[in-house]
């Protein structure tokens, strides 16, 4: 069995909706993978309402929110991050870190993190289709998952290494001083 997972707020730039769209296309495929929600949050009855209506409470497992997520990272095979709207994505570093390779949308500052077929894989917001054909296509790729959270990894470990940030700073602050000298 196969985890796909999605962690974070349930609200509506999280993209939910998308990963759900995403998440029956696939069923109606494939029986042998799961869907997992980590989180809580004003979308939680719709979200349920949706997989109830739907007859997906086999497939998709909400767990509500978790204090600790690691252990839902390590469990999953795959992270989805569709946000319609993300600065960062804090989820992406944090899966990241537990060489688990995402597929997240191409949107705000995510790109910075994925770099498409390296790092992770992009995909257009909001375009479920696009989703549910880049799961498909990397899920059954042990090789492949490994090679994109052991890449990001790398990337994640060398941009947010603790003592480059730390030398990075001192020299724009010794910069700034002698700009106020």
């Amino acid at each position: 069995m196969k985890i796909v997972s999605i962690i974070g707020r349930l609200s509506n730039e999280k993209g939910h909706m998308t990963f759900l769209n995403a998440a029956k296309s696939i069923i109606e495929k494939r029986k042998d993978i799961k869907f997992m929600i980590i989180g809580d949050g004003d979308l939680f009855d719709n979200i349920k309402e949706f997989i109830n209506n739907n007859k997906l409470t086999d497939y998709i497992i909400m767990t509500g929110f978790k204090k600790k997520v690691e252990p839902y990272i390590k469990a999953s095979d795959l992270i989805i991050v569709p946000s319609g709207l993300e600065g960062l994505g804090g989820i992406i570093l944090e899966s990241c870190m537990q060489k688990k390779a995402v597929i997240a949308s191409n949107v705000g500052g995510i790109p910075e993190i994925i770099d498409d077929g390296l790092t992770g894989i992009l995909f257009e917001k909001n375009n479920f289709y696009e989703l549910a054909d880049k799961i498909l296509n990397v899920i059954d790729n042990k090789k492949m998952l490994n090679k994109l959270g052991n890449n990001c990894y790398k990337k994640i470990t060398g941009i947010f290494n603790p003592y480059m940030l730390a030398e990075e700073n001192i020299n724009l602050y010794l910069q700034l001083l002698k700009l106020k000298n």
